[in-house]
């Protein structure tokens, strides 16, 4: 019984892992277009102010990549984690949800972010476009 039950929760940790990879490539990828829009708009203007918003956007940009690649890392992490708490179920180690739970929540802020910071890009490169 407890066998099955922690498989259950096994099996749950690895899909939600799965889940939040697949996010996450969607929302880099989303980043990138970002990217490529401030990149033509550089290329037109010569303004220092407008340079100066655009280097603030990039930064930006560069921090949510930067936090992507660590998520992808944690969910990797956890992943193996699970892996290795299974091997051990003859030691009755028990699977714990609080770190998933925890990194699945760093996910929902990390897409709220990026989708208003979309959002302030877009709005940002409709005056100029």
């Amino acid at each position: 019984m407890e066998k099955e039950y922690t498989l259950k929760k096994a099996e749950a940790i690895h899909r939600e892992d799965v889940e939040g990879l697949k996010k996450l490539s969607f929302y880099e990828d989303k980043l990138r277009v970002l990217e490529e829009r401030l990149w033509e708009l550089t290329c037109k203007y010569t303004s220092f102010e407008l340079r100066d918003r655009i280097a603030d956007f990039r930064e930006e940009i560069m921090m949510k990549h930067h936090e992507a690649n660590e998520m992808k890392a944690a969910f990797t992490e956890e992943e193996f984690e699970t892996v290795y708490k299974l091997e051990r179920l003859k030691e009755r180690a028990g699977l714990g949800l609080q770190k998933a739970r925890e990194l699945h929540e760093r996910m929902g802020y990390f897409q709220k972010e990026v989708k208003e910071l979309w959002v302030r890009v877009n709005d940002f490169l409709s005056l100029w476009m």
